[in-house]
C-alpha cells in the first residue's frame, strides 16, 4: 500500500464524516441517568428526636419505636401535597426531627458525591447535598412511578442512601427514555452495609412494595452550588442527536447524499483504549457508552448494520533518530498494547501522558502500511467472526488522526550491515463500524471467506426477528448471499489438527453449516460438499449437523460425499478419515446410512495408499499424526464390517515405513485395547496384525544387545572424501580408541557434520593448538546405549501386547 496520511479525509466523504462528528459532538457526558455502589463502612450517628440514639443494623423494636415519631408521608398531586396510601405508603422524618451525630458522616458523603459525579457523567460541576428526609419503609410500604420536584433551586438529582436493616423487596427503579435500572441496595438490605443510589431529578422512579423487615433511608436533594448563570441539568437525553444522526445515515445509505455515494462503511472513532479482551459494549467507558449507544441506535433506525471493533493501523518506514542503536541491531521496542491492563479504569487517559511510552525514534519515509478492523462485537456484546476487514482512510470518521496518538506498539531495528534503521508501528484505535445494509454483500465479500460466513450468521439472526410478511423475503437473501459464499470461496490456512484453539480457522469456517441448516438448504450443502471441502482442508462437519442430514437422509448426499471422498489428497485427509469416523460412529439403525458408510470405505483406504504412496519429500507434507490416523481407520473400518478393507489396511501399515512399528503401530494398538477385547474373537484382521506386531517384538528382545569387547565401530559413511576416509578407516579399526586430524576450519566442520549426520560412536572436538588446528575424535558406545534403550523399550511394548490377549 502506498504511503498514507491519516489526517485526510478524501473529499467525497467528507460531507458524511463532518455530519458526523458534528452530531456526536453533542454529546458532552456519559449516558448514564443513575448510579449506585456501597458507601465507605461508617454509621451516621442517628438520633430521633423522643427516642434517642437509634442502633445499627436497625431492629424491630427500634423501628417501631421510631415509627411513633414519624408522620405518613404524602406526595406531590398538581399544586397539592396528599396523603394516600394507595399511591405512597412509607414513614418519613423531617431533618429538624433527628440528627446525624458522627462528624466524619460529612467526609463519608463528599466521597459518594465524587463518585456520583463522575458516573453521572458531571465531572466538573460542583453538587452540594441537602439533607431532605429520613424515611421508613414496613412491610407492605411502596411508592408508585413518579418525578421529584425541584425541591430547591439548581437540584439536579436525588441521592438516597440505605443504612443497615434488615429486609427484603423494597427495590428501587429508575426509568429513563424506555430504559430501566431495579437497584437492590442488597448490602444495606442484609444488615450489615451501608449503600447508595442517585439518579436525575426528572426520571421517573419508583420503589416496589416491602416484603419483609424494614427498609431505612436518608434523602439528599443534590444541587448545583454556586452558579455564575442560571443553569439547568436534566438527564441525559439524545433524541434530538439521534435522530439527525439517522437522517445523516439514511441519505448516506439512500444514496442521496451524493458527496458519501461512494463509501461502503465508515469507522467512528471512540476516545479511550480498550484491551481486546476489553473491546465490548458493556465495558467501554464514560463518553465511549453514549456514542456508542447513540450510534448503535441511530445505525438500526437508518437500515444500517453497526459493530464494535478495534481499528489497527500498520506502519512501515525508515527510522529517524536514536542513533545510538547505530550496530546494535534489533533496538529497544515498546508495547503499550500489551502492558494495559484491561480492568484499570483509571489509566486509559493518563497514558498519553507517560513519557515512557513516547517513543525516541521518528518515523522518516514510509514504505508499507494497511488500515483495517477487527475483534468484532455486536450491540449484545457477543462476539463475531468477521475476521481482518480493510479500511480506506476515507472511511475513517476522527477529529484526530489516528498517527496523532502514541503508537500502541513499536519495533525498531538499527543498522544491519548494509540496511539502514527501520520503525514498525500499530496504532490501536476502538471504533464502531456502520456500513449501509445494503452494502453489506461487498463489505463482507471484500473482506473474505471467514467474513462471509460470519456476515450471513447475522444476516439469519436478524430475519428471525424480523416481521412475518418480511420474513420470507429476507430468507430469500440469506438463501442468494449463502449461494455466493460457496461460490466464491477462498480455501483457508494449512490445518493443523492438533490446533485445539477456538479461535481458529476451522471453527469459524464450521459455522457455515449451522447456518445452511438454519436455511434448510440441503442442496447448497451438497455442493459445499463437492466444491468447497475437497479444497479447503479446514472444513468439517459439526457433530450436531450430522443429525441434520441424518433427518435429510443420507441418500441425498452420498454422491456428494463419494466425490469429496475420490478427490481426497494428502491436504484433506486427516480431515476425511475424522469425517468418515463421525458418520461410522452413529451406529444407528438407518439402512442408508450403512450403506453409505460402505461404500466410503474402499474409497478412504484407497486415499490413504494414494497420499502415502506420493513421492513427496516428508517436510512438505501436512503435520499428520499417524497414530490417530491408524485409530480412526481401524475404529471405523471394525464397525462397518469390512474385514477385507481392514486387512488391506493394516497390511499396508507393516510395509510402509512411515507407520513404523514403536513410532505409530504400538502406541495405536495401546489406545484401541478396549476395542480389541470386543474384536479379537471374532475379527481375524485385527487378530493377524496384533500377532504380527508380537512377533516382530520377540523378535527383537530374544537378546540383550552386547557391549562391543573392541574399538570397533560402524565406519560407513556417505562421502568418500580424502578426510572421511581417513575418518572411516578410525572407525573400522579394533585397537584405536582416539585420533587426531589437523585440518582447517572448512575441513573440520565437513567431518563434524558427516559424524552428527550418521550417528558415528565417537566425540568429536576441536583442540585449539597449533596450526591448522587439531579435530580430536574419541570413541564411545553410543551405539550400544541405543540399543539398549530400545531393547527396553520393545520388552515394556511387547508386555502389552501379551497382556491384549488374543486366544
Amino acid at each position: 500500500m502506498a504511503k498514507t496520511k491519516s489526517s485526510q479525509i478524501k473529499t467525497e466523504s467528507q460531507s458524511l464524516a463532518s455530519k458526523i462528528l458534528d452530531t456526536i459532538a453533542k454529546i458532552d457526558r456519559p449516558a448514564d441517568f443513575c448510579t449506585s455502589g456501597q458507601c465507605p463502612m461508617m454509621l451516621p450517628g442517628l438520633n430521633v428526636e423522643g427516642r434517642g440514639d437509634i442502633g445499627s443494623p436497625l431492629t424491630p423494636t427500634e423501628a417501631k419505636r421510631m415509627i411513633k415519631a414519624c408522620r405518613q408521608a404524602p406526595y406531590g398531586k398538581g399544586t397539592e401535597t396528599v396523603v394516600d396510601t394507595k399511591i405512597r405508603k412509607v414513614w418519613e422524618l423531617d431533618p429538624e426531627q433527628f440528627s446525624l451525630k458522627n462528624p466524619k458522616w460529612p467526609s463519608m458523603l463528599d466521597v459518594v458525591l465524587r463518585e456520583v459525579k463522575t458516573n453521572l457523567g458531571l465531572p466538573n460541576k460542583t453538587l452540594a447535598a441537602h439533607l431532605y428526609k429520613l424515611l421508613i419503609y414496613e412491610k407492605g410500604g411502596f411508592f408508585l412511578p413518579h418525578r421529584d420536584g425541584e425541591k430547591l433551586d439548581r437540584m439536579v438529582a436525588t441521592l438516597v442512601i440505605n443504612l443497615p436493616s434488615k429486609h427484603s423487596g423494597g427495590e428501587l427503579v429508575v426509568h429513563h427514555e424506555g430504559k430501566h435500572v431495579t437497584i437492590s441496595m442488597a448490602g444495606a438490605a442484609s444488615g450489615l452495609e451501608v449503600d447508595y443510589a442517585a439518579f436525575y431529578s426528572d426520571c421517573q422512579h419508583e420503589v416496589k412494595p416491602l416484603m419483609s423487615g424494614y427498609r431505612l433511608c436518608l434523602t439528599y436533594n443534590l444541587v448545583l452550588a454556586k452558579p455564575r448563570s442560571k443553569i439547568s441539568v436534566s438527564a441525559p437525553s439524545f433524541h434530538e442527536v439521534t435522530d439527525g444522526l439517522v437522517t445523516t445515515l439514511k441519505q448516506w445509505s439512500d444514496g442521496t447524499d451524493t458527496l458519501a455515494a461512494t463509501s461502503t462503511k465508515i469507522a467512528v472513532m471512540l476516545e479511550h483504549r480498550y484491551t481486546q479482551a476489553g473491546l465490548l459494549i458493556d465495558k467501554l467507558k464514560g463518553i465511549d457508552l453514549a456514542k456508542a449507544e447513540l450510534l448503535f441506535n441511530a445505525a438500526e433506525k437508518a437500515n444500517c448494520d453497526a459493530h464494535l471493533a478495534l481499528v489497527t493501523l500498520w506502519q512501515s518506514g525508515s527510522a529517524e533518530g536514536g542513533y545510538d542503536d547505530y550496530n546494535n541491531g534489533r533496538g529497544r521496542g515498546y508495547s503499550r498494547w500489551d502492558d494495559e491492563d484491561e480492568d484499570d479504569e483509571d489509566d486509559d487517559d493518563d497514558d498519553d501522558d507517560d513519557e515512557n511510552h513516547h517513543s525516541e525514534h521518528t518515523m522518516g519515509e514510509i514504505f508499507d502500511s494497511s488500515l483495517s478492523a477487527d475483534h468484532w462485537s455486536n450491540r449484545q456484546g457477543k462476539k463475531v467472526a468477521f475476521g481482518e476487514i480493510p479500511l480506506e482512510e476515507s472511511e475513517i470518521v476522527s477529529n484526530v488522526a489516528l498517527t496523532e496518538t502514541d503508537a500502541s506498539k513499536e519495533e525498531f531495528e538499527g543498522y544491519t550491515g548494509n540496511a539502514g534503521m527501520t520503525l514498525e508501528r500499530w496504532y490501536h484505535r476502538a471504533a464502531i463500524v456502520i456500513w449501509p445494509q445494503s452494502h453489506q454483500f461487498k463489505v463482507w465479500c471484500d473482506a473474505g471467506t471467514d467474513a462471509a460466513i460470519a456476515g450471513l450468521g447475522q444476516m439469519i439472526s436478524k430475519q428471525k426477528k424480523a416481521k412475518k410478511a418480511d420474513r420470507e423475503e429476507k430468507f430469500e437473501q440469506c438463501r442468494h448471499f449463502a449461494l455466493q459464499i460457496v461460490e466464491s470461496w477462498h480455501p483457508g490456512r494449512s490445518v493443523d489438527y492438533r490446533d485445539t484453539g477456538e479461535e481458529n480457522s476451522k471453527t469459524k469456517r464450521e459455522s457455515i453449516f449451522d447456518s445452511l441448516e438454519e436455511l434448510d438448504e440441503p442442496l447448497l450443502v451438497q455442493r459445499v460438499i463437492e466444491n468447497v471441502m475437497p479444497k479447503d482442508a479446514g472444513l468439517t462437519f459439526p457433530k450436531r449437523f450430522l443429525s441434520w442430514m441424518a433427518k435429510q437422509g443420507w441418500d441425498g448426499f452420498t454422491d456428494a460425499l463419494k466425490l469429496m471422498f475420490t478427490h481426497s489428497s494428502a491436504n484433506t485427509l486427516t480431515r476425511d478419515i475424522q469425517v468418515f469416523q463421525q458418520i461410522v460412529a452413529l451406529r444407528d439403525s438407518d439402512k442408508e446410512r450403512t450403506n453409505l458408510c460402505r461404500q466410503l470405505a474402499p474409497l478412504i483406504v484407497h486415499a490413504v495408499e494414494k497420499s502415502d504412496s506420493k513421492e513427496a519429500v516428508l517436510w512438505s507434507l501436512p503435520r499428520w499424526d499417524r497414530t490417530e490416523i491408524v485409530i480412526g481407520m481401524v475404529r471405523a473400518l471394525s464397525s462397518v464390517g469390512d474385514d477385507g478393507l481392514l486387512h488391506r489396511f493394516l497390511s499396508w501399515l507393516s510395509i510402509h515405513s512411515r507407520y513404523g512399528l514403536t513410532e505409530v503401530q504400538i502406541p495405536a494398538v495401546e489406545k484401541l485395547a478396549p476395542l480389541f477385547k470386543k474384536e479379537t474373537g471374532k475379527n481375524r484382521a485385527i487378530k493377524n496384525w496384533i500377532t504380527d506386531i508380537r512377533t516382530e517384538l520377540e523378535s527383537r528382545t530374544k537378546s540383550r544387545p552386547m557391549i562391543p569387547s573392541n574399538w570397533e565401530r560402524e565406519s560407513k559413511l556417505s562421502c568418500a572424501c580424502v578426510d572421511c576416509s581417513r575418518l572411516s578407516l578410525f572407525l573400522a579399526d579394533p585397537t584405536q580408541s582416539e585420533a587426531r586430524f589437523p585440518l582447517a576450519k572448512a575441513r573440520r566442520q565437513h567431518l563434524h557434520g558427516k559424524i552428527d549426520q550418521h550417528q558415528c560412536d565417537c566425540t568429536h572436538e576441536t583442540l585449539r593448538v597449533g596450526s591448522p588446528q587439531l579435530l580430536v575424535c574419541k570413541k564411545t558406545n553410543a551405539s550400544y546405549d541405543r540399543a539398549c534403550k530400545v531393547y527396553e523399550q520393545d520388552l515394556k511394548h511387547l508386555s502389552v501386547i501379551q497382556k491384549i490377549g488374543l486366544e
